[in-house]
């Protein structure tokens, strides 16, 4: 039981609003912006070959279809706000393996980056 001299922010947690919505779509949009539109030019720069680059953004396709199938598995365990956050850490973690530049970093960045865009575009829309 809460006590008469705790401050009301303390008893009631704030309730979100629509311009706390809006600059989450906002945030979704820029990093789905990134993925879109840096990361061929830093897979090509790794990988010096176009056909390359287009095989695994085939495969990193695959495995964001299946990170998308997996979401609602997932959230049945852990509630969706940590799913949600998962998905941003896994958007910080290849963001940071993917700036390295190797090739093989690269890749594994993008896998990493695109599951996390996954997640917490699933997260965000339910």
């Amino acid at each position: 039981m809460p006590e008469r001299r705790m401050p009301e922010w303390l008893r009631h947690s704030p309730v979100p609003k629509v311009g706390h919505f809006a600059i989450l779509a906002g945030l979704d949009a820029a990093t789905r912006g990134i993925l879109i539109s840096s990361f061929p030019i830093l897979m090509y720069r790794a990988l010096s070959d176009a056909e390359r680059v287009s095989e695994i953004y085939f495969i990193v396709g695959i495995c964001s279809l299946v990170s998308g199938l997996f979401v609602p598995f997932l959230a049945r365990f852990l509630p969706r706000r940590y799913v949600f956050t998962l998905g941003t850490l896994a958007m910080g973690v290849g963001a940071l393996l993917a700036g390295t530049g190797e090739a093989s970093f690269s890749i594994a960045g993008l896998i990493v980056y695109t599951i996390g865009i996954v997640f917490s575009f699933v997260c965000f829309n339910a």
